[in-house]
């Protein structure tokens, strides 16, 4: 009997960025309980946004767990939806996921840099750290969302292209209504730096997605 070799492709990797997701959510519910219970009620009370006081603290270690719960979150989102298409085939799919997370993880992390620098620049450095600091939030909880989905699109069921479709109409809805939500509970600081504001938004909010969609389509 002639034995013939089979390709299989390790799972490994999946169980392991779960894996490090659930640790890093777990450790930041464990160290700052009070600040996670409150930041799962942003979608209906702004209290997480007085736990400290006035200070804006973007690189709290709360806020530093729950990116790295981001980035892998919505790199594995990424990643499902791109596999959701039958006429693509990817021969090494732990490859293509270390890909879409470097490519995010730079993209997220030159974008703020430049936004932080365009704070200094035009001395509007307030207003653009609450801004990116409650957009922040709100994407941290989008990302325990998105985290969720995909242990069930891992281990419970696999979404067709028309479920996938829909989640990611209501991924981006969502994100809108964030944005507006965000500009609205800003907005007296806003109107006090608007042009510099408004050009902030063409050059770093709106055109780098323009662009990344055009470069991807």
């Amino acid at each position: 009997m002639e034995h013939l070799l089979r390709n299989t492709i390790s799972n490994d990797w999946l169980t392991l960025a779960l894996l490090v997701t659930l640790l890093l959510v777990s450790w930041a519910a464990y160290l700052y309980p009070r600040r996670f219970r409150q930041l799962l009620l942003l979608p209906i009370t702004d209290r997480y946004f007085h736990l400290g006081g006035r200070e804006i603290q973007l690189a709290h270690p709360f806020n530093l767990m729950l990116f790295g719960v981001q980035a892998i979150s919505v790199s594995l989102f990424i990643y499902y939806t791109l596999i959701i298409d039958p006429n693509r085939e990817f021969q090494r799919p732990d490859i293509l996921f270390w890909q879409i997370c470097g490519g995010y993880l730079i993209f997220v992390i030159v974008k703020f840099l430049l936004e932080t620098a365009v704070g200094r620049v035009f001395n509007i450095r307030t207003v653009i750290d609450q801004y990116l600091y409650r957009k922040l939030s709100y994407r941290n909880v989008m990302s325990i969302v998105l985290f969720v989905l995909v242990v069930l699109f891992s281990y419970t069921f696999q979404p067709d292209s028309f479920l996938m479709l829909i989640i990611v109409g209501l991924v981006i809805v969502l994100n809108l209504i964030m944005l507006i939500y965000t500009y609205w509970s800003i907005s007296g600081v806003i109107f006090k730096n608007s042009f510099y504001f408004i050009l902030y938004l063409c050059t770093l909010e709106i055109s780098p997605y323009v662009i990344a969609y055009y470069q991807l389509a």
